[in-house]
């Protein structure tokens, strides 16, 4: 039977369907491999970690999918191309097996980490160069050997770069790709067309060295540019020296990079590796001297601060000039928008040069000095300001791994810095009624979600708890009360101070979560879409709907009006030129919604008309006025007071919220509250997934701002900073709406 809303789901998103999605029950046993887990997803195949309980090793299967004959030859290639290799870079061949129309290659198990997951901390704490050396010699060893036997790689990028997280070891993967190659990567014979060659992979080789000593990305795509753009711009651009390194490395990329008929071998280019971390032991040896290494560390270091204090201003300019200039102005009237951004990217350039710099040199001087104390006490400093800058990141695993290294007090430098780390900060706490308690509960990190940990209850008030710095969820009960969840984020030496209003469940009301009053912090996210720049607003108490109006809440609203006023506000689209169409029909005196529409899906396909006047039939309903937020209530009402990246914290991943890739086959809406990870420290579900909503701010002229990500949308769209306009007239079937109150019902 057709599924009349499943095709028109079908149509409004595209999604990876069944093909890409095929489930793999029976493929383990089959072969008899247990605990298949899925770590990555290519064009014509998945990969898997298993376990051989026969052997009792950990194993990777690529599976192709199924009845796909282009995808199975590809494998049934790559595993004959890798059988050939026997090189200690390339992960060897187990077996290769074809199960239901499938065929399935097992290779040993090296890692699910690739050098362009490590890629954001190779940036943030590059290893020492002779390091990073080692892996790009590894890497033209493998190369080396493989032009030797007559096979070409054609696809050398970050992403089929495996490295071993424990130590140097790494591993070249995918030896069956027919791509054209990463754009960002490839030669540019190839990107014309070209076939794959060995000066190519030698090209590609080059790329990721320029990439690993510079510590920044070479072809950077703009978050404007489709894929043939950013093509066009980047083939004629030279390849920019690699600064602070011996010429010879400098002089070796450029040749790797250059003209495809004087590319060095793979062979020549690791026999000038060889040469360089030769060249580059020496130079420790004969270095100036610890004394000056570590000045010139120290003065890398205060250039590193003061070019992230102009940064950090910049960015204020940008955000200051953005909200004066609209975006349908003319391209003149955005230049000073653009030379303020090319000055900010020149800035962070400078502070990254500044930092490897600084890394560099303390590297050095750890080698040469004779007293281990006198690099101890920079080190100290380096690592303080790693915690600071990841304090103001919101990056916790950073700044608990800077936090480690200050209070392991094994050096009186770390000592003294230690004393300014375990600075508390001081809570000052009442409540407006008697026989009030607080709990405090750290947040932590526990399978990638952020969760509080209770330590102590104190009754109230409070005058000095002293906390140290970091996130904390303070809980206030009272006899006869409901909690009130007070996040709260304690600088170091900072003193808070609050006085929390609890109230009944009555004066709640059900279904709706108090969001006490205080500060809480606002945009700054740079992954998110067209975030804010960062501020800490204040907000009053305020009282949020736990979930987004639902399709029987909104059809018991439309049952209340007249058929004809109920007509003008019934769910539907209506697009960019006032075309209409309804998604409900009127029936027998009732609205009706389709076949397969479930009511508990969140209402869909109503403008910020409908959702005002739905709040106004439901204030009459509460006794008290109640409404659709502006953008701030909605972020703090997601995002709680730490400025975490998604409700639940700052890792992601796609089963905590309703979004596209969080169930198998097309994308399609789903009943409320279903997803309990998707849920602030508030209790407010349902902001990073679901449907986006409604907002009264605006996001420039003629739109106003949507918050929250949808059913069909990716991760970063999914971001609690993220933001969208839209048309308040217009009514998509992705669009949705909660409401929020500053007052508690009259008991």
């Amino acid at each position: 039977m057709s599924d009349p809303l499943g095709d028109w789901l079908d149509d409004l998103v595209s999604g990876p369907g069944t093909g890409a999605t095929d489930a793999v029950d029976g493929v383990g046993p089959a072969i008899g491999l247990v605990d298949l887990q899925r770590v990555a997803t290519g064009a014509v195949h998945a990969v898997y970690r298993a376990r051989d309980p026969r052997l009792n090793r950990t194993v990777a299967l690529k599976v192709s999918r199924i009845g796909d004959d282009d995808a199975a030859a590809m494998l049934r290639a790559e595993a004959t191309t890798t059988a050939r290799l026997e090189h200690p870079g390339v992960l060897p061949v187990h077996r290769v097996e074809e199960v239901d129309g499938r065929v399935i290659l097992e290779l040993r198990w090296g890692s699910d980490r690739t050098l362009r997951d490590a890629s954001e901390a190779l940036r943030l704490e590059p290893p020492p160069l002779a390091e990073r050396l080692g892996l790009l010699r590894g890497l033209a060893d493998v190369l080396a050997h493989a032009h030797r036997l007559g096979i070409v790689h054609g696809d050398v990028h970050p992403a089929n770069v495996l490295i071993d997280g424990e130590g140097p070891a790494c591993w070249l993967c995918d030896w069956g790709d027919v791509s054209a190659g990463h754009p960002g990567y490839a030669a540019p014979e190839r990107l014309r067309g070209g076939p794959p060659t060995t000066a190519g992979d030698v090209h590609a080789l080059g790329v990721i060295a320029w990439e690993l000593l510079t510590t920044r990305e070479l072809r950077t795509r703009r978050h404007t540019e489709s894929v043939g753009e950013w093509v066009s711009r980047t083939l004629s651009l030279p390849v920019p020296p690699v600064p602070r390194v011996e010429p010879g490395l400098s002089t070796l990329i450029a040749e790797m990079t250059g003209p495809a008929g004087s590319r060095p071998a793979a062979a020549a280019v690791s026999e000038r590796l060889d040469e360089a971390m030769a060249g580059l032991r020496s130079r420790a040896i004969a270095a100036e001297g610890a004394t000056t290494c570590l000045d010139r560390a120290r003065a890398a270091l205060g250039r590193e601060r003061e070019l992230e204090r102009r940064r950090a201003e910049e960015e204020r300019v940008v955000a200051v000039l953005r909200a004066k200039v609209p975006g349908y102005a003319p391209p003149a009237d955005k230049r000073p928008i653009l030379e303020a951004e090319d000055r900010v990217e020149a800035l962070v350039v400078a502070a990254t040069d500044a930092r490897s710099e600084a890394l560099d040199a303390l590297a050095q001087a750890r080698l040469l000095a004779p007293d281990p104390a006198q690099v101890d006490e920079v080190a100290a400093e380096v690592a303080w300001e790693r915690l600071r800058e990841a304090e103001a990141a919101g990056d916790a695993r950073s700044a608990g791994r800077a936090r480690r290294t200050l209070l392991d007090g094994r050096t009186p430098a770390q000592g003294r810095i230690a004393a300014h780390v375990r600075a508390p900060g001081i809570v000052t706490l009442s409540a407006d009624v008697s026989d009030a308690t607080v709990t405090v509960a750290e947040v932590v990190e526990r399978g990638a979600v952020l969760v509080p940990e209770p330590s102590a209850t104190h009754a109230l008030p409070v005058e000095t708890l002293a906390l140290p710095p970091g996130p904390y969820i303070l809980t206030i009960s009272a006899p006869g009360r409901a909690a009130v969840h007070l996040p709260v984020l304690l600088g170091r030496g900072e003193r808070y101070s609050a006085t929390v209003r609890l109230w009944t469940a009555a004066q709640i009301g059900a279904g709706w979560c108090p969001v006490p009053a205080g500060p809480f912090r606002m945009g700054g996210d740079r992954g998110a879409r067209s975030a804010l720049a960062g501020c800490v607003p204040y907000l009053g108490d305020r009282f949020a709907l736990r979930c987004c109006v639902t399709s029987a809440e909104y059809r018991d609203f439309l049952d209340d009006l007249p058929v004809e006023q109920a007509e003008a506000l019934c769910p539907g689209e209506v697009g960019l030129f006032g075309e209409r169409s309804r998604y409900w029909t009127h029936v027998a005196g009732a609205w009706t919604m389709p076949a397969g529409w479930d009511p508990a899906w969140p209402v869909m396909g109503v403008s910020l008309d409908d959702a005002q006047a739905y709040g106004r039939w439901r204030s009459a309903r509460e006794g008290r006025e109640v409404r659709v937020p502006t953008e701030e209530e909605w972020e703090k009402a997601s995002r709680g007071a730490d400025g975490r990246l998604w409700p639940w914290g700052n890792r992601f991943d796609p089963t905590f919220c309703h979004m596209r890739e969080s169930r198998p086959g097309v994308p399609r809406p789903a009943p409320v509250g279903i997803y309990p990870v998707d849920t602030s420290v508030y209790g407010v579900m349902d902001t990073a997934g679901g449907m986006r909503e409604w907002t009264t701010s605006t996001y420039q002229e003629g739109q106003v701002v949507m918050r929250g990500g949808t059913w069909g949308d990716d991760a970063d769209d999914c971001r609690c900073a993220s933001r969208a306009g839209l048309r308040p007239g217009f009514r998509m079937p992705w669009v949705g709406f909660r409401l929020v109150t500053e007052s508690p019902r009259r008991t």
